[in-house]
């Protein structure tokens, strides 16, 4: 039996490295309004000294780096700035909120922070302190609070957490994607179709038809103006950890793929080696599954884009199931699209 790896999860729970305070989560309010979901947006509520400073150049790093494997460069987030001077309505629906506080200076937002934790920080000695809370606000929210007795004090508590703080936030987005998904009409059909095939339950939203009867395959397409989003689906038998290897699963998308093609038969789908295939395990429907991300193109033409494939264990069958989601998109921005799909395969359950 594989064993399962979710260290995204543990790493959640160092958040709160120096305090007691946790991951805090509320039940949905009713009386709070829906925050503004734009998973593209991390909001950074500081001062413009630390804004400009070590640290602010670092969130800044950390946020804006390029999605991963894309063939243009398409930032993960977009990071905005705002000096604390109150919050107005629209600022409390922002989704995802880092408050970071330099308690050197003599700013609102530290005596805000103050009045807010007093019970928390009242008699210690502070030289760093981190708290999350969520559905502060409105709902499906997270706000991360920074306190530092100083900045670098600041700098060096957050570079601890800073992992965890990113796949936090990561985990957070991705969860609101997938109830975005949860929410759209289904096509049963197909649903049922792939639990048949596969012995799992999967969400696949009803813009997503058949693209023909495959012999080991299922595949599934969604139009769009440019191109299209897809979803394959196929199994591997399952004798040992050597299964999960990346290179023999790169390999065997290779030719369980081929039949993704172009205008000729020459024009068949491979995976593109002149750039790297960035790997790592998760865990999908709570069972051991290795990821890739790269990018696949057409032999003998032009035409690629990004994929996303999962090696996943299934307990049902003892096979791994391999669900592989791809985008052609020519000029399009990809990381909504391919976010979309991410969304679809969380859904998992076996």
């Amino acid at each position: 039996m594989v064993k399962i790896i979710v260290n995204s999860l543990l790493l959640l729970l160092l958040i709160s490295c120096s305090s007691n305070e946790g991951a805090t989560t509320n039940k949905r309010n009713s009386f709070l309004p829906d925050a503004q979901y734009n998973g593209d947006y991390v909001w950074l509520i500081s001062d413009t000294a630390t804004w400009k400073g070590a640290f602010g150049k670092t969130i800044q790093a950390d946020y804006s780096n390029p999605y991963s494997v894309f063939p243009q460069d398409e930032k993960s987030y977009r990071v905005t700035f705002s000096e604390y001077i109150g919050l107005n309505d629209l600022m409390k629906r922002w989704e995802v909120m880092i408050f970071a506080v330099d308690l050197n200076k003599d700013t609102r937002l530290k005596q805000y922070v103050l009045r807010k934790f007093q019970s928390k920080l009242k008699g210690h000695d502070i030289e760093y302190e981190s708290f999350m809370l969520k559905d502060q606000w409105a709902n499906g929210q997270l706000v991360v609070y920074l306190i530092g007795v100083s900045e670098q004090a600041l700098l060096r508590g957050y570079k601890k957490q800073e992992q965890a703080i990113r796949d936090m936030v990561d985990t957070h987005v991705m969860t609101r994607a997938v109830k975005s998904v949860n929410k759209l009409t289904k096509n049963k059909n197909s649903i049922k179709e792939v639990d048949s095939a596969y012995s799992f339950n999967i969400q696949i939203p009803a813009e997503y038809t058949s693209a023909g009867n495959l012999e080991k395959a299922l595949w599934y397409l969604k139009d769009i103006p440019t191109g299209y989003q897809s979803i394959v689906f196929y199994s591997t038998s399952y004798e040992d950890s050597s299964d999960f290897n990346s290179e023999k699963i790169i390999q065997e998308r290779d030719k369980y793929l081929s039949f993704v093609q172009g205008e000729s038969d020459e024009e068949a789908m491979v995976t593109e080696r002149r750039v790297a295939v960035e790997d790592k395990v998760i865990s999908i429907g709570n069972q051991y599954c290795k990821e890739l991300r790269g990018l696949w193109r057409l032999k003998g033409a032009f035409t690629g884009g990004p994929f996303v494939h999962y090696a996943v264990y299934n307990p049902n069958t003892k096979m791994i199931d391999h669900v592989d989601v791809f985008v052609m998109a020519p000029g399009d921005k990809k990381k909504p699209l391919i976010r979309e799909l991410e969304a679809i395969v969380q859904t998992i359950k076996f």
